[in-house]
């Protein structure tokens, strides 16, 4: 019986990264940090469907140079921006212009990583089970220069 040792080394070594990542011994300490963008007009629709739970203040658009700024009063180098166009895919929330808007949200997401590419690093949303997913996927990294993808298991349904 011969044994395929190849699988077997290879876990060990991510298992051993992971270990030294996590301990910070050999990297330094590592983290999540994550900023939603949101337009003007996505910030209206989560303020609507979040009704009394956002307290205070208007959301409003968040940007680039909110990200920033926040990053650099943290301290901190770069950041994970992840767009809200997920939520027109949302079940319940009718709209005849869906396709056009994960777009729309998309690309303000795309335009605000692209003024800042050593510090903010974009992950464009879709949900996963509309017609236009692939399409928006391929579109997102091919034409927009997007790295990663934000899927919202939740609002997915």
């Amino acid at each position: 019986m011969k044994i395929n040792l190849r699988p077997i080394f290879f876990i060990s070594l991510t298992l051993i990264f992971i270990f030294f990542l996590g301990s910070g011994i050999a990297f330094g300490y590592a983290g999540d940090f994550h900023f939603h963008l949101a337009s003007s007009p996505m910030a209206e629709i989560i303020e609507s469907l979040a009704g009394d739970t956002i307290s205070g203040e208007n959301l409003g658009e968040t940007c680039n140079q909110t990200v920033i700024k926040k990053l650099d009063e943290a301290g901190l180098e770069r950041a994970f921006v992840l767009s809200f166009a997920y939520i027109f895919g949302m079940p319940g929330l009718e709209n005849p212009q869906e396709y056009p808007d994960v777009k729309k949200e998309n690309n303000f997401l795309a335009m605000a990583a692209a003024k800042e590419p050593d510090r903010l690093i974009g992950f464009f949303s879709v949900n996963p089970l509309k017609p236009y997913a692939l399409l928006e996927m391929s579109r997102c990294v091919k034409l927009l220069n997007l790295p990663g993808l934000k899927v919202h298991f939740t609002n997915s349904d």
